[in-house]
């Protein structure tokens, strides 16, 4: 039943799948879904609407779509000009999500494959309601990555889901923050200043506070020695930074944590 209190969300997508199956999702769930197909003359609809969140899919017209959110934002009514996004995305682009970060996003979900049982977590967490079951995980993770667009990327992305958070831009400070904050779970990139992601690993594995401490290595390569090298040293997984997600990495470092924990 609909209420005074109901949340109402507006859909704005070309994409018949996304129209049609995230207002079923929402309506079965206790939300008031809106949808609408033209960006051109969304601002109207969102207007008459005035939800409590917005749906955007950027779409193949991403700059259309971000110049829209761009007049959200703008919105002289404080709480429309501040109502929460969440976007849809084809890819997961890193570029593309650090902009619509950059506007004050918060979250994002890919559209393929559309997982609606993810975008419906992401929408209860936006209203801060979301049960025990689906509130994000609490364990503390290390990023360790000289390029600082990646690095701030990724670490606001943890922190929205759920994830206590720290960086090092080098080997010596990701260092000296696993062996003060024993972090649960370490991405490391292998190209480091310094010492190099493999003898981080290296010391990482000589201590025994952190000889188990699962750890996921990041290269823009994939050459065979390197993978077997991290391997040999005991990392977790190696991965290729273009290959993968933030969505993904997120996924693999719980998956991670969940035999961590069982072992």
């Amino acid at each position: 039943m609909l209420t005074a209190d109901t949340k109402r969300i507006l859909v704005i997508s070309s994409d018949e799948a996304i129209l049609k199956k995230l207002p079923e999702l929402f309506m079965t769930k206790g939300y008031e879904p809106f949808t609408t197909s033209v960006l051109a003359t969304a601002s109207v609809e969102f207007e008459r609407v005035r939800p409590h969140l917005l749906i955007l899919d950027l779409g193949t017209h991403e700059a259309d779509a971000l110049l829209f959110l761009e007049t959200i934002r703008a919105n002289p009514n404080r709480r429309l000009g501040q109502v929460p996004v969440i976007i849809g995305s084809k890819d997961g682009n890193l570029l593309e999500i650090d902009r619509a970060l950059k506007l004050g996003i918060k979250d994002y979900f890919l559209k393929t494959p559309l997982d609606l049982k993810a975008v419906l977590e992401k929408v209860v967490k936006c209203f801060g309601n979301a049960p025990a079951s689906i509130q994000a995980s609490s364990a503390k993770v290390l990023m360790v990555e000289d390029d600082k667009f990646l690095r701030d990327l990724a670490t606001q992305k943890f922190a929205k889901e759920g994830f206590q958070t720290l960086s090092a831009m080098d080997g010596e400070q990701a260092m000296m923050l696993a062996e003060k904050a024993h972090p649960d779970v370490v991405l490391l990139d292998v190209l480091l200043p310094g010492i190099d992601g493999f003898e981080v690993l290296k010391r990482m594995r000589m201590n025994p506070a952190l000889r188990r401490t699962p750890v996921l290595m990041l290269s823009n390569f994939g050459q065979a020695e390197d993978i077997a090298k991290a391997k040999a040293l005991g990392a977790d997984r190696f991965l290729i930074k273009a290959d993968y997600t933030l969505d993904e990495i997120v996924a693999m470092m719980r998956e991670c944590l969940d035999k961590h924990e069982a072992s």
